[in-house]
């Protein structure tokens, strides 16, 4: 025979004979036990021997643990994350990190209410213990600036009123370049500000109440910011409402508008729209009516809410000429509440026809 032929097989000393057998029962006993926890058994029987041999032994007997498969779950249907109807429901956290001139760091929680779309509010308290207020405030602007592209405007105030005021003020006189701090120290600067800015600017006011209401102040005497808050808060909410009676208190300094966390639930969406060429027949109404509906469904679902009521409206352009104004609605009140897109273009279709 050849040698390139001829193996070498490894035979079993007779020493291992023994060992291997316990090993044998010991893996039948355990199924589950692999060579090293069988290596502890043995240990504790008083043989004491190598793990090595006890590994070589395990595989020539051709002994092997069994993977266990992973069970699979239940295939179940993945639900959206309820949306919170009370507030401490759902808490989220955000941590700033900075750091002082002298390299101490600092750590921020902060709070942040998503007022509108490009307007926010922050909760700020405690941060002049270790940062000038203005000198905060351009940083973050310079970091907006730089990460956004956007110039924005930076009030700060006790209330969000005064914030707001600060804000408005900020981008009216140059010479803030978009920074302003009404700070309770400060109270004379806070005067001078407010005696300066027309009561229709106010926060909470606006253009349309003080349009509509401006005879009424001017007889009341208040024609600016600083008169409004000098008013008393009684006479306030019985000529008005309790909306401005809080502007008032806001105003001077007390906070009556907690910051919202939680974005309360919408009451009604809308979707209109002007439509870029004149329509003149009911089918092409119907589709632009289509179109409107689908994009309210798709709204009120991603809102996780149902709606109970439909209502549309049409009319001409104000600003055509020789032309006679129009202008009509429509509604129906649904027997259940709703969310899909099928129902309520029905609903729109049906109010359009009485139309």
């Amino acid at each position: 025979m050849s040698l390139s032929a001829c193996r070498y097989e490894a035979q079993l000393p007779a020493s291992d004979t023994h060992l291997s057998l316990r090993i044998i029962e010991l893996a039948l006993e355990r199924r589950r036990f692999g060579y090293s926890r069988i290596w502890q058994l043995l240990h504790r029987e008083g043989l004491h021997v190598n793990h090595k041999r006890v590994y070589r032994l395990y595989h020539l007997s051709d002994l092997v643990v069994k993977r266990r498969r992973r069970r699979k779950g239940l295939a179940t249907e993945r639900l959206p994350m309820l949306r919170p109807t009370a507030p401490n429901l759902t808490w989220s956290m955000d941590l700033v990190m900075d750091a002082l001139v002298t390299g101490r760091r600092i750590e921020c929680l902060t709070c942040v209410e998503q007022y509108s779309i490009d307007e926010m509010f922050l909760e700020l308290t405690g941060i002049d213990g270790c940062k000038d207020f203005e000198h905060f405030s351009r940083r973050l602007r310079t970091h907006v600036l730089a990460t956004a592209g956007l110039k924005v405007g930076v009030g700060m105030g006790p209330t969000k009123t005064l914030a707001k005021s600060a804000q408005w003020a900020s981008k009216e006189w140059p010479q803030f370049r978009g920074v302003l701090a009404l700070t309770p120290g400060n109270i004379r600067r806070t005067e001078t500000r407010l005696s300066k800015q027309p009561v229709e600017e106010v926060w909470g006011v606006g253009r349309r109440i003080g349009r509509r209401i401006g005879k009424r102040l001017n007889l009341m005497g208040i024609s600016n910011a600083l008169q409004l808050a000098h008013a008393h808060p009684a006479l306030i909410r019985k000529n008005f409402s309790v909306v401005l009676e809080r502007t008032v208190h806001e105003l001077n300094g007390e906070s009556s508008i907690p910051l919202e966390e939680l974005q309360p639930a919408k009451q009604q969406i809308c979707c209109s729209r002007s439509f870029g060429e004149r329509i003149t027949s009911k089918i092409l109404m119907q589709q632009a009516l289509c179109q409107y509906a689908t994009r309210a469904a798709e709204k009120l679902r991603g809102e996780r809410q149902f709606c109970r009521r439909i209502s549309i409206f049409i009319r001409t352009s104000p600003q055509a000429e020789n032309e006679i104004f129009y202008g009509n609605s429509a509604g129906e009140k649904l027997s259940l509440p709703t969310q899909d897109r099928r129902d309520i273009i029905e609903a729109a279709m049906r109010s359009l026809d009485r139309i």
